[in-house]
């Protein structure tokens, strides 16, 4: 029988992802694991579901219909673990780390789906370069070699690939470069009065969008690469630090986060 037969046998409840693939995720799981436990991070597990939706402007929440004392209410599911974590790091100021579900809504495409996992950790008083020096370790571990990382400031990568400052240019200029880019049907420039933050919130809209659509294709393909110095409008639950008309996010409570989008099993 050949592969394609095979295929096509399969029953209409299997999952996509294949028993090799798990078997490689639970592998990957365990791995993760062992890298915190020896630089004694500790692992937390969070609420999924909270009484109010996320604040960032750039993310939609889950709502999820529920009863509480018999009287029905609406939650949200987190789109990340970042609140509840912080919480606990100002309380404890120890690193932590958490492996869980997050949802996203209206936000379907290649790299996930609405639900999908994710690796976020926390260190204090960690810097910038210790929180990438240890992202490398992390990364070293899972590869099974030494990996080097590239670091990109988000205006280098911005002047290179799109060909525009994206801090400085007009919001009626990002327009004509994605509209250039074919990246057409969209006019976040109507939304400057409805917005509380008017044209930052507009700007930060044309800057995700020339980003994911022209700068990030061409990020990580030789080497692992670490995009620094973002706006502020993309510092939530952050302090910034101006560098040369840069923005350097660093988190709260003097401590770094990462995040990792993980591999999720798939059963559709």
């Amino acid at each position: 029988m050949t592969q394609e037969s095979n295929s096509s046998s399969k029953p209409s409840y299997a999952p996509t992802m294949t028993l090799a693939m798990a078997q490689q995720r639970a592998q990957l799981m365990i791995t993760v694991r062992q890298f915190f436990a020896t630089h004694q991070v500790l692992e937390v597990q969070t609420p999924l579901l909270s009484q109010a939706g996320n604040t960032d402007t750039f993310l939609q929440s889950v709502a999820a219909q529920v009863t509480y004392q018999d009287k029905p209410c609406t939650y949200y599911l987190h789109t990340s673990p970042e609140f509840a974590m912080k919480r606990l790091l100002a309380s404890w100021q120890v690193p932590i780390y958490q492996i869980c579900s997050v949802f996203r809504d209206n936000e379907i495409g290649v790299r996930h789906n609405i639900e999908f996992t994710m690796l976020e950790w926390y260190q204090p008083n960690y810097s910038l370069d210790d929180m990438a020096a240890e992202l490398s370790e992390l990364l070293a571990a899972l590869y099974g070699h030494s990996v080097v990382m590239s670091h990109y400031r988000y205006v280098d990568a911005f002047m290179d690939f799109v060909g525009i400052h994206p801090l400085t240019a007009s919001l009626d200029a990002l327009q004509a470069v994605a509209e250039d880019k074919g990246l057409t049907g969209f006019d976040f420039n109507s939304d400057l009065d409805n917005t509380e933050d008017g044209e930052t919130e507009v700007r930060q809209s044309w800057l995700d969008l020339l980003f994911s659509h022209a700068v990030e294709p061409n990020l990580g393909h030789d080497l692992p690469t670490l995009i620094i110095e973002y706006p502020p409008a993309t510092a939530a639950l952050a302090k910034t630090a101006l560098i040369k008309r840069a923005i350097q996010s660093l988190n709260v409570s003097s401590c770094i986060s990462m995040v990792l989008r993980l591999p999720t099993l798939m059963m559709s």
